[in-house]
């Protein structure tokens, strides 16, 4: 039986192996995005679904082997990657709405997009695809904020009032570094 720890390292290794020599659109290696996802949340579950949140979407690995991997994920961490995970020809409403249904891959996403529109990232693409990407997830952000009160996003230039989430949904000191980090 795996312990919170010896989890999250299998999960960590699986990512690693899974995405393994993908770059990013930067061209650096793919995993650092996960990675940095990882590092900006804070429960052990919370880690695990960060680290694979693309390795469904994005590779080979599929959820069924996830969900029978050895390390014995919870089916809470299951049904978040599950959430997270994007299905061919599928409409972005209803992408949406089963991630903010899930209030774990919801945390994840939120993230994931503050990486994904983060400066640093940014730079390295073409404009007309930087723009696009703000958009996409501009939409996105709202879609999640509506009918909540929520402002869920942090970080910059196009994100809604990071320090109202960071206030309300309580993210703690580790939001605040990563926001820093993401503002380089």
């Amino acid at each position: 039986m795996f312990d919170d720890n010896q989890k999250l390292v299998a999960a960590i290794e699986l990512a690693v192996h899974s995405h393994g020599p993908q770059l990013d659109k930067g061209g650096l290696p793919y995993i650092l995005h996960p990675l940095h996802v990882m590092g900006c949340v804070d429960s052990i579950d919370a880690k695990i679904v960060a680290v694979l949140h693309d390795v469904v979407e994005d590779t080979a690995t599929t959820l069924g082997w996830i969900k029978n991997h050895e390390a014995g994920f919870s089916k809470e961490i299951i049904d978040a990657i599950d959430a997270i995970t994007k299905r061919k020809r599928e409409k972005k409403e209803d992408y949406w709405a089963r991630v903010k249904a899930n209030p774990l891959a919801l945390q994840v996403k939120l993230w994931d997009m503050a990486h994904n529109c983060s400066p640093k990232r940014l730079a390295v693409l073409s404009l007309k695809e930087a723009d696009y990407l703000v958009k996409k997830y501009d939409t996105a952000r709202a879609f999640f904020a509506a009918d909540d009160g929520l402002v869920p996003l942090i970080v910059n230039r196009s994100f809604i009032d990071a320090r109202t989430m960071l206030e309300n949904v309580g993210y703690g000191e580790r939001a605040r570094k990563c926001l820093e980090e993401l503002d380089k």
